[in-house]
């Protein structure tokens, strides 16, 4: 991920300081009630690789029965877009489900 410095709740870089939060809710299809346990888990931790490995920061993430919650702060430069299909939840969330069985 690149390095940013801070300042106060501002992320500074050479010619850019920003802070762009966005609140993002995945479902699986159907809404099945599928994340709970180790499939939770397991999905924050594969959420968190994607992030570092795109340079976006998910700053918070949470997960409920048959969803989940993303607060992601990604450089303007980048679109949010970008950072959810580089995410690709209904692939994760299908092979989550092949997990379970």
């Amino acid at each position: 991920m690149k390095e940013y410095s801070k300042l106060n709740d501002y992320f500074v870089s050479e010619h850019l300081v920003f802070r762009c939060c966005y609140h993002v809710i995945f479902c699986p299809k159907y809404r099945h009630k599928i994340l709970t346990g180790k499939v939770s888990d397991r999905l924050k931790e594969i959420c968190l690789e994607v992030a570092k490995a795109y340079d976006f920061i998910i700053e918070e993430i949470e997960t409920d029965k048959d969803h989940i919650h993303m607060v992601i702060n990604c450089n303007p430069r980048y679109r949010v877009m970008k950072c959810i299909q580089v995410l690709n939840l209904p692939q994760q969330l299908d092979y989550l489900m092949n997990f379970l069985t």
